[in-house]
Order: C-alpha cells, then structure tokens, then sequence
C-alpha cells in the first residue's frame, strides 16, 4: 500500500475525486477517528460511522469528514498522509496539525 503526502490544492482535488469514485455508490464504507495529542492521550470519537464524503477547503485549510451522525473537522492541517489500496481507495488518513496532534481516519469497505 503506497503512502502519499498531498499538498496545497491537490488536496482538495484528491479528496474530491475519491468521494466521487468511491462513496456515491450503495456501499457503506465506515470510518473510525483516532486522535493522538501529547497532551490529550489517545482519544476515539468516532468509530463504525457510515462515510459521506471527504472534502477540504483550501483558504480556511479544514478537511471535513462527512458521516452518518454529522461531520469531523480538521482545521490547521500541517500535514496530510493518505494511503491506498492498489486500485486507489483510501484506507487511512493522517492528519498532522501545527501544534503535533495527530488525527488518524482509518476508513473500511464493506
């Protein structure tokens, strides 16, 4: 599984291509959220959530995730990671902030 960092306006294209290809069908893709701060400890907001779309807004840099319950936002990424399978779906997703937390979005196919 190829790991790939997106940068600037790829992200947001990136993002938005997957949620075309890949959500807009009848299956439900799930995703858990795993947050890791040196302050906080690990944390696990959201687990088994059914997945909506991912998209990401360049000049307020927040990557949204959208679920069955609402929406996890991402504001002041610093660094995003994403890996794929081989046919380009997204497994998991790292979100590095500015102040050294860490989000890790793992999504699963069903």
């Amino acid at each position: 599984m190829p790991t790939t960092r997106l940068q600037g306006e790829q992200i947001q294209t990136y993002f938005d291509n997957f949620t075309k290809r890949f959500l807009r069908d009848e299956a439900p893709e799930t995703i858990d959220v795993e947050v890791v701060s040196p302050d906080l400890g690990d944390q696990h907001p959201i687990e088994g959530a059914r997945l909506v779309g991912i998209s990401y807004d360049p000049r307020e840099n927040i990557l949204d995730i959208f679920h069955e319950m609402g929406d996890h936002r991402m504001a002041g990424a610093n660094e995003v990671w994403v890996r794929e399978s081989d046919d380009g779906f997204v497994n998991s997703i790292e979100v590095v902030m500015r102040e050294g937390d860490r989000e890790i979005i793992n999504l699963h196919r069903r």
